[in-house]
């Protein structure tokens, strides 16, 4: 078994060990450690997964005012699994007040198609798509087919039925993701420096 964990996001429509399209998204990591993970699902399942779509986000944390605390102290558990926040006022208060460009540095995401060819071959399907900052006029739809979806159960003519990927979408849902984490990182910053279980707010 290649894969210890699941992708970052799959069509899975006949519930299959491992679907024909999934996405891997990096954040922390590298561009290359997250295309040598896509690389890996396309030629190490057996050519069960089909295509990747490839997300990359960067953070310019240079650009951050840091804290009397290191930036690393409250940065370095971003991947970590995150628990949710009990039900208390002063974290709404907190979530309401946290300002997104003072606890997380100016971010640049993209997003690629890969593909498996014949004779295994790998290799990027079109262009490099800007996801965020979100463009003027909104991101451009990125393209599959029926067959990109549907995988060995594709049915003769189901390449030519095109499947847009909503990236605009996304986009929307990736800034409801940098609101979460700037409001944790506020958090554990607020924690680490107080000493405190809960943030106070009088």
């Amino acid at each position: 078994m290649p894969f210890a964990t699941k992708p970052d996001g799959e069509v899975n429509v006949y519930n299959v060990r491992y679907a024909p399209f999934i996405m891997e998204c990096g954040f922390t990591e590298t561009y290359s450690d997250v295309l040598a993970d896509v690389i890996s699902w396309l030629t190490q399942t057996d050519e069960a997964v089909r295509v990747v779509l490839l997300i990359k986000l960067i953070e310019k944390k240079t650009a951050l005012i840091p804290p009397p605390l290191s930036i690393d102290s409250w940065i370095e558990d971003d991947n970590t699994p995150k628990e949710p926040f009990p039900d208390d006022p002063a974290y709404e208060y907190l979530r309401e007040s946290t300002m997104l460009d003072v606890w997380v540095g100016p971010l640049e995401g993209f997003a690629e198609l890969w593909r498996l060819k014949p004779g295994g071959f790998v290799e990027r399907d079109g262009d490099r798509v800007i996801v965020y900052p979100r463009p003027i006029g909104g991101v451009k739809k990125m393209r599959i087919s029926n067959a990109d979806i549907m995988g060995r159960y594709a049915v003769p003519g189901d390449e030519l039925v095109p499947c847009d990927l909503d990236m605009d979408a996304y986009c929307h849902m990736l800034q409801n993701s940098i609101e979460k984490l700037a409001f944790r990182r506020r958090v554990r910053y607020l924690k680490a420096t107080q000493e405190v279980d809960a943030p106070k707010h009088t």
